[in-house]
């Protein structure tokens, strides 16, 4: 595995090769078969939460309410 940081100031690390290609393969596939789950994403929080295309335009998927488990 290989870790660098940007050369601009940001709170990040990157991580090459952080997962085997088969890890990395079945990270997919579990993303995929989630398809049906998916929905799209909010923003705000509590009372003010709502879906707003002109800020954010992704789909989310909430593993806790998939699995109800540690995943």
């Amino acid at each position: 595995m290989k870790l660098e940081r940007p050369d601009f100031p940001a709170p990040l690390l990157v991580m090459d090769d952080f997962l085997t290609d088969a890890d990395a393969a079945a990270c997919l596939q579990e993303a995929i078969d989630l398809r049906v789950a998916y929905q799209p994403a909010s923003v705000g929080h509590g009372k003010d939460n709502r879906r707003d295309a002109k800020i954010r335009r992704n789909d989310v998927v909430m593993m806790d309410s998939v699995f109800g488990v540690d995943r």
